[in-house]
């Protein structure tokens, strides 16, 4: 009779990506240190710039929206990335100057769209 035991492997540490500090080493070559400076430069996108006949018509959305009850999409910006919610507004913070909706609260200061679904 054979008995078959299993075994158990422990990983001591979880990985951590070192993300771009391996390379570094690479940078004391001359030849290279160009290249890579172009590697090493991250680009982080800014914040669209919105007219007066953005924000005007945003404000209309948002009035229409909010008498009416219609579900709308927020496209925010934040952190260098654009996201979206879908929702009723259910209300305006003027303290905070943040939406109030049924699935997220988003600040003003961060829409860069309304559309009305």
């Amino acid at each position: 009779m054979s008995v078959q035991g299993w075994s158990v492997v422990i990983v001591a540490e979880m990985y951590v990506d070192r993300k771009l500090l391996k390379w570094l080493p690479f940078q004391s070559l001359p030849e290279q240190g160009t290249d890579l400076a172009d590697v090493f430069q991250e680009d982080v996108p800014i914040m669209p710039i919105l007219s007066e006949d953005d924000y005007a018509l945003m404000q209309y959305r948002f009035e229409e929206a909010f008498k009416t009850g219609c579900v709308v999409r927020v496209t925010i910006f934040r952190a260098g990335r654009s996201k979206q919610y879908c929702g009723q507004i259910l209300g305006f913070d003027p303290f905070y100057k943040t939406v109030l909706m049924t699935e997220e609260t988003v600040l003003v200061d961060e829409i860069i769209a309304l559309e009305i679904i």
